[in-house]
């Protein structure tokens, strides 16, 4: 059997040539003389997996190292018969980890308290959701907003679009690219938001209408982007106002990119019945743990920024892409995979921001 693998998914090299015929190259490089006689494709975002990679071709399969599957003709490949496979989930932490860091950025910037916001959660999938308990586990207020989901009776609370839009001090996107998504983010969403309050979109360039955002720009308090419409050509007007613009690295963390090959290899052994895929390990040591926030004498938001950032540098990032917009993809594709902080982060940052909460009144009051 023949896989076409892209090169750039990590921890991959060696894994399945004991059983498939393997090819590596670009994503973006991959087409339909590659795909003709493969059987197989594990790809990421970059390869557009339609009619004209796959008419003629021998695939039987598409397995994709991402969340997102809208590179991929769904209708086209059940028509054909070929079967696709995502990560769903992989990269949650690292998603989680880009929102929370980028938030208590800006707070820190604007000099506003974090306990006196609301976070909104548009779309409450694995990603979504798990901002949502961390920041619930903070003591923070979060509303969610997800359809689908309102009917399950599962003990979270869902509600409408239009009120989230206009209770919430932050608004965080984490929806799936399809026709009801595509340009949700426009002019009427927009008005609705509250005034001064924060949009933070890392879900898919082609959820917001950039012409509208940048109509509207005056309406935000702070505007964070990590996707754009058609990467790697961004918009550059859009990118100036931006308080935080990254090349769609919000996911590329070690563990996520881990976790899309480690989930994307089972799915190959599950499909194909290799046991030894389908049971795939990768093991490396554990993201170090924060164990304490100290106080920097300026404010909450301030030191917990200060220690996030120091995990993950996100202005850096944002300067780099501002300042060689062009390079959008060699920054992307040379990413120095960021180590995640863990999910207990969330009991410690609770702790500190109730304890300075308390110091802060204790020398008001004296």
């Amino acid at each position: 059997m023949k896989i076409v693998v892209d090169s750039d998914i990590p921890f991959i090299k060696g894994v399945l040539e004991p059983w498939f015929e393997v090819t590596y190259s670009k994503g973006s490089q991959i087409d339909n003389v590659l795909a003709k006689d493969a059987t197989a494709l594990l790809v990421r975002t970059r390869t557009r997996c339609d009619s004209a990679l796959l008419s003629g071709s021998s695939v039987k399969a598409i397995f994709t190292a991402t969340i997102g599957m809208d590179h991929i003709d769904l209708d086209y490949c059940n028509r054909r018969g070929i079967e696709v496979f995502n990560a769903a989930g992989c990269n949650a932490g690292g998603v989680m980890q880009y929102v929370i860091t980028a938030m208590f950025e800006i707070l820190k910037i604007k000099e506003e308290a974090f306990k006196e916001k609301k976070v909104g959660i548009i779309g409450a999938g694995n990603v979504g959701e798990r901002i949502a308990r961390f920041l619930e586990g903070t003591g923070i207020e979060v509303m969610r907003c997800d359809p689908p989901k309102s009917l399950l009776g599962n003990g979270i609370n869902y509600y409408k679009l239009d009120k989230v839009l206009e209770s919430c001090d932050i608004i965080s996107l984490h929806v799936p690219l399809d026709s009801t998504t595509r340009n949700m983010c426009d002019w009427d969403f927009l008005q609705k938001l509250k005034q001064g309050s924060y949009l933070i979109n890392t879900s898919r360039g082609e959820v917001v209408a950039e012409q509208d955002l940048l109509r509207e720009r005056s309406r935000l308090g702070a505007l964070v982007l990590d996707v754009w419409a058609n990467e790697p050509q961004i918009n550059l007007e859009l990118m100036g106002v931006c308080d935080i613009a990254t090349p769609h690295i919000a996911g590329y963390s070690y563990e996520g990119k881990l976790n899309a090959t480690l989930f994307s290899v089972r799915n190959i052994g599950t499909l194909f019945g290799i046991k030894e895929l389908s049971g795939f390990e990768i093991f490396t040591d554990p993201a170090p743990r924060i164990a304490k926030v100290e106080y920097d004498g300026k404010s909450p938001e301030s030191s917990i920024s200060k220690v996030l950032s120091g995990i993950y540098p996100i202005m850096e990032e944002s300067l780099l892409l501002k300042s060689d917009p062009g390079n959008f993809e060699s920054i992307r594709g040379n990413y120095n995979f960021r180590r995640e902080f863990r999910y207990d982060l969330s009991v410690i940052l609770k702790s500190f921001l109730k304890s300075s909460t308390l110091y802060n009144q204790q020398i008001t009051n004296t």
